[in-house]
């Protein structure tokens, strides 16, 4: 693939482009799949995109929601729908080519605040 292939892979992942048109529910981020079959030559890539437009992105809008019962919860509305598909990508690609990339880029100290934050901890 080239690199703006790629990319293009990369950004589907995040914003959970591509989903199987004949499936109801329990959607798969196909995008993912694809990019999970790539070689470690996408981790600058993927780093890229994590490090310029997720780790900047401000927090997520939260929206509260009041049921017909009187209950109400929060939500959070996230810019990135597949943020944790591409970071279990990263993560797939990095165990499988270079462990300490990945655990050295996840460590940094500015993902360590705001949407990024969040995004982190489901792993």
């Amino acid at each position: 693939m080239t690199s703006h292939e790629i990319e293009k892979l990369i950004y589907d992942t995040l914003y959970y482009r591509r989903i199987d048109p004949n499936r109801q529910c329990l959607q798969v981020n196909l995008a993912r799949l694809e990019l999970e079959r790539q070689s470690a030559e996408v981790l600058p890539q993927i780093e890229y995109v994590l490090r310029t437009v997720v780790a900047k992105a401000p927090p997520p809008a939260r929206r509260r929601i009041v049921f017909a019962s009187g209950d109400e919860d929060w939500f959070e509305e996230t810019p990135f729908p597949g943020l944790s598909d591409l970071l279990g990508a990263y993560m797939r690609i990095g165990s499988k080519h270079d462990v300490a990339r990945v655990v050295g880029f996840l460590r940094r100290d500015h993902f360590k605040t705001g949407y990024w934050l969040g995004a982190v901890m489901l792993f």
